[in-house]
């Protein structure tokens, strides 16, 4: 085997590992909750099906940045499953907007008795990100609030971990929308939702 050979059969499983995890067609109103915390167009580039779509999931996947988070994510979840630590789950919930249904779909990286945690790999120890405390707000939202959020950060010069309950209402009242987006006018009935509860 060449290195030409090597670099393409290296590629293709990425490519191959990212097109299972992330390539999926939903339903007319169901949303992932990674769809609600990223950028509209991103969101809406990503529910492009057939070859947009594809080329979308890997084009994300090349960026290297995002290829050793997923690494790094990988390897975690491989590590923590193994001591059975780790529990990840879809959870879903229906609520309406404007005479609107919608299912929220989401899983958290770690889902315990009385605990969620999202796993998050980054270049910048600017963590906290408020579109991972919008994301683990809206996964503890899923569970009825009745768990201990947590985003768990894997950056360069370690481990740092937030637990979040008391930022999720300070990223909520900041938030800035798009009127004519869906996605903006679903957040807002989830934050609507969460202020409720």
């Amino acid at each position: 085997m060449d290195i030409g050979m090597l670099t393409a059969s290296i590629l293709n499983v990425i490519i191959n590992h990212s097109m299972r995890k992330y390539y999926h067609e939903n339903p007319p109103n169901t949303i992932p909750v990674h769809e609600l915390c990223q950028c509209s167009q991103k969101a809406k580039f990503n529910r492009f099906v057939g070859e947009v779509g594809k080329a979308s999931v890997v084009l994300t996947a090349m960026k290297p940045k995002v290829f050793i988070g997923e690494l790094v994510h990988e390897g975690l979840e491989k590590i923590l499953g193994e001591e059975k630590i780790l529990c990840e789950r879809t959870i879903e919930r229906v609520f309406i907007v404007d005479n609107e249904q919608y299912r929220i779909v989401g899983s958290p990286d770690l889902a315990g008795d009385d605990f969620i945690a999202d796993i998050k790999f980054s270049m910048s120890d600017r963590v906290p990100r408020e579109k991972d405390i919008l994301q683990i707000g809206i996964y503890n939202w899923l569970y009825r609030n009745q768990k201990t959020p947590f985003l768990i950060y894997i950056t360069p010069n370690g481990l740092r971990i937030f637990e979040c309950g008391q930022l999720i209402p300070v990223v909520l009242s900041t938030l800035k929308f798009n009127v004519d987006e869906v996605n903006d006018v679903v957040i807002r009935g989830l934050i609507r939702s969460l202020r409720d509860n």
